[in-house]
């Protein structure tokens, strides 16, 4: 095979996020993420073949799996890891784009916590999703009290994690996602 066929071959597993080039190294096998799938979410998202309440239908079921787990494998570190994100969001309260960062590093941590290295992956391929939704969602939460408790139920998830009580989080997670719900239908996106 001559050399043109190969580099255009591993241009093309590199655009799939299979293998990693840079300049002056030999090509090697990239990490595992959710790169892909993100790209398939969100353009079957922005082409109206998904809604947002099917995504977040789908991420909710996943979710109260990593929170089980998160719950029952969580150490100290990722602890003070979660409660430092809920701190972020406290401060980060008013700025929604800050906010949806927060948020999805918070799920990806539950996520990594969980000790299913698919998870994580999973959740990053879901990101992109929750960045189309996220704007039109805090639009709903123009008061204080509304953006608070937004805060207030990924606090109660650390808090359930901390503790290590897997229905504790997993109730926590359907108050969270009860609330997300709300506000995705005031959006319009039912």
């Amino acid at each position: 095979v001559s050399r043109t066929v190969v580099r255009e071959a591993f241009k093309s597993l590199a655009a799939m996020h299979i293998l990693q080039l840079a300049n002056g190294r030999r090509a090697r096998v990239a990490p595992f993420d959710g790169a892909i799938i993100n790209q398939m979410l969100t353009h079957a998202l922005r082409t109206a073949q998904l809604n947002a309440p099917q995504l977040w239908d789908a991420r909710q079921a996943l979710e109260y799996r990593i929170v089980e787990l998160a719950a029952l494998r969580r150490t100290a570190q990722d602890v003070t890891e979660l409660q430092g994100l809920v701190e972020a969001m406290q401060l980060a309260v008013n700025d929604p784009a800050t906010m949806t960062e927060l948020d999805i590093r918070f799920h990806t941590t539950l996520a990594r916590i969980s000790g299913n290295p698919l998870f994580p992956a999973l959740i990053t391929a879901l990101a992109g999703t929750i960045r189309e939704t996220n704007p039109l969602v805090w639009r709903q939460r123009q008061s204080a009290d509304a953006r608070t408790a937004v805060v207030a139920v990924h606090a109660k998830l650390a808090e359930s994690i901390a503790d290590g009580d897997p229905q504790a989080a997993q109730q926590a997670l359907k108050a969270h996602f009860d609330l997300a719900f709300r506000d995705l239908i005031a959006a319009g996106l039912h």
